[in-house]
């Protein structure tokens, strides 16, 4: 049985793609992968998980490596304007380079 966030994430396919990034990451584009294969985004949203003060990257860990598991290529992240928003969007990232994901907002 798939664990309720995963059943959550999986019902917000198909996604929402953003072209911006924060100027402390690196854009790239990921539409495509190198044989021309169309990825599959899903929109994340971390602050709405239950859990609204993650302290680490390893707290989006179990999302990233489900939503691989399943076949989820990246995530494009919901974020606001909260005083938290750049340690939670460095720990999404962070998380995301951890287990071979991609993540934009």
């Amino acid at each position: 049985m798939l664990p309720g966030p995963l059943v959550a994430l999986l019902g917000h396919i198909p996604f929402i793609i953003a072209s911006s990034l924060p100027t402390e990451y690196t854009a790239m584009a990921i539409s495509d992968d190198n044989y021309g294969n169309k990825l599959v985004f899903c929109h994340f949203m971390a602050w709405h998980s239950g859990i609204p003060h993650w302290i680490g990257a390893s707290d989006y860990d179990d999302d990233m490596k489900r939503a691989k598991y399943v076949g989820i290529d990246a995530f494009a992240l919901n974020i606001g304007t909260d005083s938290y928003t750049d340690t939670q969007l460095g720990f999404a990232y962070q998380s995301a380079a951890n287990n071979g994901m991609k993540v934009f907002i």
